[in-house]
C-alpha cells in the first residue's frame, strides 16, 4: 500500500533520537511481554522493544511497512485495520501490553478502533496511547498528515472507558513542540514535517523533556493515556 507522505514522516521521526527515548522511557515501565505494538509503521520503536527483552508483534494496516519490519527484525506482524468490527481470533486477548503511538488521531472510528485494543490485551493488561492534543492547534499540517482531529485528556479518557478500560494516568506533553508545531503550521504554512528541524528540536528540546520526567505541563504538542483492562 503505496503511502509516501506516511513514510517521509515516519523517516523523518527516525531523527528525533534523544526524544523517542525519553519517550520510551515514559513506556517501559507498564510493559510486559506479550507485547502489541498497534500502527508501528516502519518500527521506529521496535529496536527499544527487543533490547528490553520484550517479545514484540508488530500490527499496521500497511503491508509494506510490515514487510520492511519483518526483514528488518524477523519478529511476528499482522496487517490488520482497527476499524474492523471485530479482532480476529488469533489476536483475541493475546497480549499483556499494547502500544499506540501517534496512530489514533488517523482513525475516524476512534471508538471501535479503542475497543479493538481493548480486546487484543489479556485481563489486566496495559495499554499506552499517546495522540495529538490540543485542538486548537489543529492546522496544515496534521490535515496533510491525516489527522482527523486532536484530543484533550478528557475526550481520549471517555473514549477509552467507553471501550471497557481503567484510566491509570494521563498527561500532557512537550510544550516546545507546540511552539514548534504552531510556528510551522500557521505561520511558516508548511505541509509536512522536514528533517532539520526535526533534529534542531531533538537537540532543544532535551532540558525541557528532562523536567517533563518530574513536571507535567498544562499542554503540549501530544498527550499520553495509560489504560488498564480489568
Amino acid at each position: 500500500m503505496d503511502d509516501p507522505v506516511g513514510k517521509k514522516t515516519l523517516d523523518v521521526m527516525s531523527h528525533a533520537t534523544y526524544y523517542n527515548r525519553w519517550l520510551f522511557s515514559q513506556i517501559v515501565p507498564y510493559l510486559k511481554s506479550p507485547l502489541v505494538e498497534v500502527g508501528s509503521g516502519t518500527g521506529n520503536f521496535l529496536p527499544m522493544y527487543i533490547q528490553s527483552g520484550l517479545k514484540t508483534t508488530a500490527i499496521d494496516f500497511n503491508s509494506e511497512y510490515l514487510k520492511i519490519i519483518k526483514s528488518n527484525y524477523g519478529i511476528d506482524t499482522y496487517q490488520f485495520d482497527l476499524q474492523k468490527s471485530q479482532v480476529p481470533q488469533i489476536l483475541y486477548k493475546k497480549f499483556n501490553s499494547a502500544v499506540s503511538l501517534n496512530v489514533l488521531e488517523h482513525i475516524p472510528n476512534i471508538t471501535q478502533a479503542m475497543k479493538n485494543i481493548f480486546d487484543m490485551l489479556a485481563p489486566s493488561g496495559t495499554a499506552f496511547i499517546l495522540v495529538p492534543s490540543t485542538p486548537w492547534a489543529y492546522n496544515r499540517l496534521d490535515k496533510n498528515l491525516g489527522h482527523v482531529k486532536r484530543y484533550t485528556i478528557p475526550q481520549i479518557n471517555s473514549i477509552a472507558k467507553r471501550a471497557g478500560f481503567q484510566v491509570i494516568k494521563s498527561y500532557y506533553i512537550n510544550p516546545l513542540g507546540l511552539i514548534g508545531w504552531l510556528v510551522s503550521g500557521f505561520i511558516l504554512r508548511n505541509d509536512n514535517l522536514r528533517a532539520g528541524p526535526v533534529k534542531l528540536f531533538d537537540i532543544i528540546s532535551r532540558p525541557f523533556l528532562f523536567l517533563e520526567t518530574f513536571i507535567h505541563p498544562p499542554i503540549g504538542l501530544s498527550l499520553i493515556t495509560i489504560l488498564k483492562k480489568p
